[in-house]
């Protein structure tokens, strides 16, 4: 299974551009922000001063490492449909190893992927906001950032591994992978702010594990702002409309869901669709 891992790396990072299309949807919203809108949303937050740009693109680079943790790890499952497509799966399917070995080790190389892929935004992301002259963030700051790649990783390539056994011509998975990377930044609320969309799109917003995500990194990537000098002496009322509307805080009702509900949401959308893939692969066995 290592051997077909490796290749299944090889072949994606080898073709360039795959690998940059892979990022398109995370690129998408940063050329929106670095030439329209940041500035924009720059203005109502200026009452942080020198922190209103740092802190706009920190929201922004939380968006797009979600984004990218589930874009790349699709792009990632583009050899899976070639092979299916090409036949070649049957020389594997013809060698003693399991089925179920050479589907899970698509599995992990799209985990790998999508998890470097998702570390290269992060870098990015931590130069320009040292650019911006925001305050590096501490190192345990950093861990939870990278286990949050990792579970958010983990949780989109269980959906896409499904979606994926399901897809059997190039062509097909290339529509499906333009529709993720147009759409993804509009369902986790990083085209815009989801305090500006109406009751029901906030609704449906809510409802989709990669606002979870995004939510979570937003958590994270926000904390030293909001529990800093950027918000120092605000009143609570204040901080709490801009969490909302920004999307680190989410409510239904005059509720506020938990970080561990997120992280639960997340966790249980793997363990389902996981399980989908087995018995999916199980019953092509039998057949």
């Amino acid at each position: 299974m290592k051997g077909l891992i490796k290749r299944n790396l090889l072949i994606f990072f080898k073709d360039k551009a795959t690998a940059f299309f892979s990022l398109f949807g995370a690129l998408i919203v940063l050329v929106l922000y670095i030439f329209f809108l940041g500035d924009l949303v720059a203005q109502d937050v200026a009452h942080l001063g020198d922190q209103a740009k740092p802190f706009v693109f920190a929201w922004v680079f939380s968006g797009m490492i979600s984004i990218t943790s589930f874009t790349a790890t699709f792009a990632a499952f583009a050899s899976m449909v070639s092979d299916k497509m090409y036949k070649t799966e049957k020389d594997f399917v013809s060698s003693p190893l399991p089925r179920m070995q050479i589907t899970f080790s698509y599995w992990i190389s799209a985990i790998v992927v999508g998890t470097v892929m998702s570390i290269a935004i992060l870098i990015f992301s931590l130069i320009y906001l040292a650019i911006l002259g925001m305050e590096a963030y501490s190192f345990v700051t950093i861990l939870e950032i990278l286990g949050l790649i990792l579970l958010s990783t983990i949780s989109n390539t269980a959906v896409l591994l499904v979606l994926s056994m399901f897809i059997n011509s190039v062509n097909t998975f290339s529509a499906f992978t333009a529709i993720f990377s147009a759409s993804l930044g509009f369902f986790s609320g990083t085209y815009v702010q989801i305090g500006v969309l109406s009751s029901f799109m906030q609704w449906v917003v809510k409802v989709m594990p990669v606002s979870h995500s995004a939510g979570l990194f937003r958590k994270v990537m926000l904390k030293s702002f909001f529990e800093g000098k950027a918000f120092e002496g605000a009143p609570p009322s204040v901080i709490e409309s801009a969490r909302k509307s920004l999307g680190v805080d989410f409510y239904f009702g005059n509720n506020i869901f938990p970080v561990w509900a997120s992280i639960l949401i997340l966790i249980v959308v793997f363990i389902i669709f996981i399980t989908i893939a087995v018995l999916l692969r199980m019953r092509k066995k039998k057949n």
